[in-house]
């Protein structure tokens, strides 16, 4: 018996299961009952085996199946607006951070001002406001989509 592929989800397993038996492949779930890890070390805990002779033909159709679910969840989305398919992905550069640092700093400072601590905590309440102004000057991107249509910027769901 040979182990075709190996995965954390039951549900592909299954799907997998049911391809190979519809091409003549007799296939069998080896099922992993730890609530931790797999006796292997992976985090996979079904097993799609095959006997040694359909092997070669079991992967040819486990890695169909990976190409067709490759490209279904690749697809770009449809606009929420005008419901058309012409979309692309863009990337918008924020400036600046978000105002909740700098809020988050100026309590942190008050904090340290105000309330009698010791003097590692203290240290570390005078850090992490330098590194909350830090992070509001940096600015961050977002990766979004726009509809080539009407322009409407949406984030896929």
């Amino acid at each position: 018996m040979k182990i075709v592929i190996s995965t954390p989800n039951i549900v592909e397993a299954e799907q997998i299961i049911a391809l190979l038996n519809d091409d003549g492949i007799e296939a069998h779930m080896l099922e992993d009952n730890s609530p931790y890890i797999s006796a292997s070390g992976d985090m996979s805990n079904y097993r799609v085996m095959v006997n040694d002779d359909d092997a070669p033909s079991a992967e040819k159709v486990v890695e169909a199946y990976r190409r067709h679910n490759a490209t279904a969840e690749t697809a770009k989305p449809w606009c929420p607006e005008c419901g058309s398919e012409d979309v692309a992905e863009t990337v918008i550069r924020r400036r600046f951070g978000s105002v909740w640092f700098l809020l988050l700093a100026l309590v942190l400072v008050a904090i340290r001002l105000l309330l009698p601590m010791p003097p590692v905590v203290g240290w570390v309440i005078l850090v992490l406001p330098i590194a909350f102004v830090v992070q509001f000057f940096i600015g961050y991107k977002v990766h979004r989509f726009q509809c080539n249509k009407c322009n409407h910027i949406f984030k896929q769901y």
